[in-house]
């Protein structure tokens, strides 16, 4: 495996890393899984043509802020094992990514096997996750793909995506746009409990607006919807989760 062009490893607090611009490289910044990473910063980050993803947060990481950044992948679509991401959290606590855009994180579709590639992707071992401002286009996955708890997102555009939104812990959101999905807009995991404000969702497509991965809650205040006549509000196995859909939601 290619190294990383920065690999950050051992202590790393109260540092600031940025701006960068990189060309070609098969991962921007990495962690070490033993790494310890407190109040970091990593800013100004503009990627291009990366080959398996642009950041990585592993080990102890308490305060990262990642913000003013661009991550495209290279046109060439991955194979597996190797699962691209634009910007992919493994632990951590109180995390913010903010004023970003995110494209291309593609997998070589395969008859029969799930096709991975995610914008932003978060795991079940992170607390207190905040996206804000930040777009993620042409995944072939999750645009934003997340499981972690106690996230808040606002400002959010996911266009192009398999599923624009996979939402599995707990969701906290303002206001989210979805257009153009090839599976649905939001996806939401088993044991999820979702909160948002305000959904804009366009589609040249008959993806379903909502898909139900299993027992859940999700609520939606307000939507703004411009669908394909007979498109699915809720899609499949809606008889399993809690939904309650405000002004707007339904056609």
């Amino acid at each position: 495996m290619p190294p990383p062009f920065m690999n950050l490893k051992g202590s790393v607090q109260d540092r600031t890393i940025g701006p960068l611009r990189l060309g070609e490289v098969y991962r921007g910044i990495d962690t070490d899984k033993g790494a310890s990473l407190h109040n970091v910063t990593i800013t100004g980050i503009d990627a291009r043509s990366l080959q398996r993803s642009g950041i990585r947060i592993r080990g102890d990481a308490i305060g990262v802020r990642i913000q003013n950044f661009h991550l495209q992948m290279d046109p060439v679509p991955q194979t597996s094992p190797n699962l691209p991401s634009g910007i992919a959290i493994g632990v951590g606590q109180n995390i913010s990514i903010s004023d970003g855009t995110i494209s291309g994180f593609q997998m070589v579709r395969v008859p029969g096997k799930y096709t991975n590639g995610d914008g932003i992707a978060s795991e079940r071992t992170v607390d207190g996750l905040s996206i804000t401002n930040v777009s993620s286009t042409d995944n072939s996955d999750g645009g934003f793909d997340l499981k972690s708890q106690n996230t808040k997102l606002d400002g959010l555009t996911s266009e192009r995506n398999g599923r624009n939104y996979r939402l599995w812990g707990t969701v906290d959101a303002g206001t989210l746009t979805s257009s153009d999905p090839r599976d649905a807009h939001i996806w939401v995991g088993q044991g999820a409990d979702i909160h948002i404000r305000h959904l804009i969702a366009s589609s040249s497509t008959d993806a379903p607006l909502i898909k139900i991965g299993g027992p859940s809650r999700i609520t939606i205040d307000r939507c703004t919807l411009h669908l394909q006549p007979g498109t699915q509000i809720v899609g499949e196995h809606a008889e399993e989760a809690e939904v309650h859909l405000g002004p707007g939601c339904s056609r």
